[in-house]
């Protein structure tokens, strides 16, 4: 799934990696938290030799099997694979942050995006708030 505005004008997601109770996990993200950094997009356009660009936000299980959580800029496609693809295929990249196999894998296009736990959360807010004006319009 990708959300947001055009890949060129991503600048920075929200960067850090950890288990269930560090800063970068899912139900306790914290951007005030030391563990969180940001991290530059445009290295990525850069070492990657691409133009698209997208945050990730990559969740899996570790050596003793508890959650983990990654959270990075990184380019769009890895060859001619989708970032998320590549990654459930290839574990290659996720055990350098100790992630040994992906449960869930999610992009987005704008900046920072990466440090929501849910973009339906945010759905859901908006169609509640177009609900609400409807309701009381008509």
């Amino acid at each position: 799934m990708s959300y947001g505005s055009s890949l060129a004008d991503l600048k920075a997601c929200y960067g850090c990696s950890g288990g269930n109770n560090s800063a970068c996990a899912s139900n306790t993200f914290n951007t005030s938290s030391e563990e969180i950094y940001i991290s530059d997009c445009l290295k990525v356009y850069h070492l990657y030799n691409t133009t698209e660009a997208v945050c990730l936000k990559v969740v899996g299980w570790s050596d003793d099997d508890s959650n983990i959580v990654q959270r990075s800029c990184a380019p769009k496609t890895v060859g001619d694979t989708e970032v998320c693809e590549y990654l459930t295929k290839n574990n290659t990249y996720t055990q350098l942050y100790g992630i040994n196999g992906t449960t869930t894998c999610n992009t987005c296009t704008s900046d920072y995006c990466n440090g929501s736990t849910s973009h339906l959360g945010s759905a859901f807010a908006l169609f509640l708030s177009i609900f609400t004006i409807w309701h009381v319009i008509y």
